[in-house]
């Protein structure tokens, strides 16, 4: 049997038994936090990672609107310009 800690295991006749894991973790037995995820569940972004699915920032010379609700939008440093400050 699987131990899919954060997770569903693929079991039964069909199954395979690996784990399909939840948002926000990764590993053999779901117990890692997936790229871009950080916290105590896995379940807040890590620096530079934005939105839902924590996707990363783009931000080259400037700060990232980062977090949960963060847009990703870029706050770009005194002389920089565009969408990724670069």
């Amino acid at each position: 049997s699987c131990e899919c800690l954060n997770g569903k295991c693929n079991d039964g006749k069909q199954g395979n038994g690996f784990c399909t894991c939840n948002l926000g973790w990764k590993g053999v037995n779901c117990n890692e936090c997936a790229t871009g995820f950080t916290g105590l569940n896995c379940d807040q972004c890590t620096l530079n990672y934005y939105g839902y699915n924590c996707t990363s920032c783009s931000c080259i010379n400037g700060k990232c609107f980062d977090g949960k609700t963060g847009t990703g939008n870029c706050d770009c440093n005194i002389g920089w310009v565009g969408t990724s400050c670069n």
